[in-house]
């Protein structure tokens, strides 16, 4: 008898090693998934700013392009189409005056300064 407990213990103990090994497989396909998930969100946020989304508008925008994404398309595919369909996640670029006091220019901002400065 003694055989027989010896050995049912070491059944046991085999069979709750492969409990943990499963446990620790479902974990770790579990903590794939997530960071599959994360890269994913993370490609999609870069091809949105490279399509020239406006950055305070990200958020709406990587939302809209996983959802494409899910259907299929590829983050840069999904980020172009964002963009093009909604316009007011598009960054707006101002132009901005430049200022130099070397220029000789009339449309610069030192233009009227040197004017009333100018030799006559």
């Amino acid at each position: 008898m003694e055989i027989k407990e010896e050995f049912s213990e070491q059944f046991e103990a085999v069979d709750g090693a492969e409990e943990t090994k499963e446990s620790v497989s479902n974990s770790a396909e579990e903590r794939i998934a997530e960071l599959t998930k994360q890269l994913e969100n993370v490609m999609v946020r870069l091809e949105l700013l490279l399509a020239g989304a406006d950055k305070e508008c990200l958020e709406e925008g990587a939302r809209l392009a996983e959802g494409l994404c899910k259907a299929g398309n590829t983050p840069a595919e999904a980020a172009a189409e964002v963009v093009a369909e909604y316009p007011h996640l598009k960054a707006v670029r101002r132009e901005l005056p430049q200022f130099s006091a070397q220029s000789g220019g009339s449309d610069d901002g030192f233009a009227a300064i040197r004017s009333i400065f100018a030799k006559k």
